[in-house]
């Protein structure tokens, strides 16, 4: 389960597949979600109410990203060959 923290990770297109994405302290503020199911927008994500859960790949390039705080990130472990440098 990657992580990240005051950064952003992309994806080349995936056909389909889940990825969550959760808070590791208590709130994770400016989180961006582009190209999912489910888009956010400099949200703010904590970790008692899990906003980020089974979103979804839907073929487009895709991005999260947070401005302040960590993030942990769950997706299928193909989605691992398709993140972008």
């Amino acid at each position: 389960m990657p992580a990240i923290t005051n950064a952003r990770l992309c994806f080349e297109k995936i056909p389909c597949g889940y990825v969550s994405v959760f808070s590791c302290s208590t709130k994770a503020e400016g989180v961006t979600l582009c190209g999912l199911k489910y888009e956010l927008n400099n949200a703010v994500l904590t970790n008692t109410f899990p906003i980020g859960v089974s979103n979804e790949f839907i073929d487009r390039e895709s991005s999260i990203s947070v401005n302040d705080g960590t993030l942990f990130i769950v997706f299928p472990r193909e989605a691992k060959e398709r993140i972008i440098q």
